[in-house]
């Protein structure tokens, strides 16, 4: 529906969008399970846009483990929502960012051509930036609840093992 994109990026700020973000709360700094988890989600794709969680697991921490200790956090968010505190960071933080990128021309025409180049007018910015920052927290936890692992993809991607020099392909 017409909220649900902006609802997913909302989430994706609760869950990582910065150093008091769920994820690096509670998995980087909290438990120590994770090196780093970040989150990415675009909602100005002109494809079917991507709910992105990259994560690194620190030392003794499985990748099966952490993937559940993910699945955990969001679940948290879809049946419990976020509390007023959250939503009330990330938007401070997104009506701070809209004013830090006015002091770049650089950021206002990367803004500007992204826009255009997805399909939108660069004057819809406005409008964009309120719907932002008109979501709920309930519209939140409807978000989340379409993170669900029957809908996802998981990819684990392990270093290459390093040959001996003295083990020479043909």
């Amino acid at each position: 529906d017409d909220k649900t994109p902006y609802a997913l990026d909302v989430l994706a700020d609760v869950l990582g969008g910065n150093a008091s973000s769920r994820f690096d709360k509670n998995l980087v700094r909290g438990r120590q399970a994770a090196l780093d988890i970040g989150v990415n989600y675009d909602m100005f794709s002109r494809e079917m846009p991507l709910f992105s969680i990259i994560a690194m697991p620190a030392g003794g921490t499985g990748e099966q483990e952490l993937l559940e200790m993910i699945r955990n956090e969001i679940a948290d968010i879809a049946r419990n929502g976020i509390s007023r505190t959250e939503l009330e960071r990330v938007r401070t933080q997104a009506a701070a960012s809209e004013i830090y990128a006015k002091d770049s021309m650089n950021a206002q025409a990367s803004l500007m051509g992204r826009l255009e180049a997805r399909g939108f007018s660069y004057g819809d910015e406005a409008e964009i930036r309120h719907r932002l920052q008109t979501v709920t927290a309930a519209d939140v936890q409807a978000a989340a609840r379409l993170l669900t692992p029957e809908r996802s993809s998981v990819v684990v991607v392990q270093p290459a093992q390093a040959q001996p020099e003295y083990v020479k392909k043909p």
